[in-house]
């Protein structure tokens, strides 16, 4: 689960094929891909090594469409193939910690739109107000310019909260 109030340093790049046992893999580009690092630690050196262990592999997501094998019914992941289950296990997806943090960020990020919207219709009312004369073209410059810093600190809260 990305965690955007950590930033950059809550993600690094996961060898699919763990490095050790795979170490002509190491630099292949299809064996790298971004991977929070809660979820690198839980899969660890992880690998089915035999053909009964091949249900229990983690879906690579430059190999496998992942809605097939996992999606997101509101906060929690749920399994869809053995693989699924297999990873949603593995790398404890609906930890209770997990999901109430992926219920915090989307519901902040609601709210921060819904702030954004709110501003945007602000912002039109005193350009109304200010063509109807029933604002100053002063006044207005006023207003609009504490709504631009408001909307400029909201769309920056949104975009962190996005992981943009």
């Amino acid at each position: 689960m990305p965690d955007p109030m950590k930033g950059y340093e809550a993600f690094g790049v996961d060898h699919y094929r763990p490095k050790e046992d795979f170490p002509a893999l190491i630099v292949s580009y299809p064996n790298l891909f971004y991977c929070c690092n809660t979820c690198n630690s839980h899969k660890s050196r992880y690998w089915p090594e035999s053909a009964l262990q091949l249900m229990r592999f983690i879906p690579n997501p430059c190999d496998h469409i992942m809605f097939e094998h996992m999606k997101f019914v509101g906060y929690e992941v749920v399994p869809r193939t053995s693989a699924g289950r297999w990873t949603v296990d593995l790398l404890d997806l609906n930890d209770p910690e997990v999901v109430a943090f992926r219920e915090f960020i989307v519901e902040t990020i609601e709210r921060y739109v819904e702030d954004e919207s709110r501003l945007q219709r602000l912002e039109e009312a005193v350009h109304v107000a200010e063509r109807s004369g029933a604002l100053s073209a002063t006044d207005a410059q006023a207003k609009l310019l504490i709504i631009g810093k408001k909307m400029f600190n909201v769309r920056k809260h949104l975009a962190r909260l996005r992981g943009s």
